[in-house]
């Protein structure tokens, strides 16, 4: 922040530092290597725009009131998947209407990409099957 006080402040005093061009350091001489070189105005006004935009960011972080809303809980035992997928496997007539295909052609769909569509679980969370995600897929 200290960088950018002179800049906000338009100081100019300093005689080594031409107008357009500032040094990071406050030496009279710039230091050797890539990290204190030139540093024009313009990019300087973008690290302060960058910096001010991520300070407004953090503050404007809301608290939620529910990590999950209570109405999508139940959605393991009463959501669509869970409710109807079992009825279609046992009529194939209305299996094939529902996804356009047979099951057979459904199981060896999900054969082959079963492995790049599975997630993992994590502490806070399941993840989708894949037999489930395949099946909305299809829908």
């Amino acid at each position: 922040f200290e960088v950018l006080r002179p800049l906000l402040a338009g100081d100019d005093q300093s005689a080594d530092r031409s107008p357009d061009r500032l040094f990071i350091s406050k030496n009279a001489a710039p230091p050797v290597g890539r990290l204190f070189q030139p540093v024009s105005k313009m990019v300087l006004s973008y690290a302060e725009l960058l910096l001010l935009s991520l300070l407004l960011k953090k503050r404007r972080r809301r608290v939620r009131k529910y990590r999950k809303h209570p109405m999508l809980v139940p959605r393991l035992s009463k959501g669509l998947y869970y409710t109807l997928f079992d009825d279609l496997c046992s009529d194939g007539w209305k299996f094939f209407n529902y996804f356009r295909m047979s099951k057979s052609s459904f199981e060896e769909l999900l054969s082959y990409i079963g492995d790049d569509i599975t997630g993992r679980d994590t502490l806070l969370n399941k993840c989708i099957p894949a037999k489930e995600k395949l099946a909305l897929t299809l829908r």
